[in-house]
């Protein structure tokens, strides 16, 4: 019996000791290698608070058809991030939650067609949302509502037919 709770405790240990994002190796290929390169570390190397250095993230013309839900998990301290001219066909529900310091979001000249109502949760400090440029037809109410300091959006060259009344309500564009 004592052999079982040593072992366990070896085991313990070293993981507490850690605060490395085991699922970092799992982002898309492209978020995984443009961070990689950005904290010059393999992506086995990154430990959580590295992600917070991060301030900027450039993805423009990558070649993103998919973006995973975790794929910006824990760049807490990000300011601006850079989606165009990709392919991104959607956008995750909740896929920007933990950037609550996000100023700038451009996503301009992507495939997506659907913004969810759950989209957007947690960017509560941005400021710019570009999307102009894609294959947009749907906003789903309630898509803006967290957005209270966004100043600038740009939904120009979309397919919308219809815009519901409220979407915009709680904006102070």
């Amino acid at each position: 019996m004592v052999k079982n709770i040593l072992f366990t405790i070896l085991v313990i240990l070293p993981l507490s000791g850690f605060s490395k994002d085991l699922s970092f190796c799992e982002r898309s290929e492209a978020v995984k290698t443009q961070i990689e390169t950005l904290l010059n570390k393999k992506c086995d190397q990154i430990q959580t608070n590295d992600l917070g250095k991060i301030w900027e993230l450039n993805l423009r013309s990558r070649s993103i058809r998919n973006l995973k839900t975790e794929d910006f998990s824990g760049l807490v301290n990000l300011k601006q991030l850079y989606l165009e001219h990709n392919q991104i066909e959607n956008l995750p529900e909740g896929i920007f939650r933990d950037l609550s310091q996000l100023e700038g979001l451009f996503l301009n000249n992507n495939q997506f067609s659907r913004i969810f109502e759950n989209t957007f949760k947690g960017l509560i400090s941005l400021r710019v949302l570009a999307i102009e440029g894609n294959n947009l037809s749907v906003i789903e109410n309630g898509s803006f509502d967290q957005l209270s300091k966004l100043s600038s959006l740009r939904l120009w060259g979309n397919s919308l037919t219809e815009i519901p009344e409220t979407l915009f309500s709680k904006l102070s564009l």
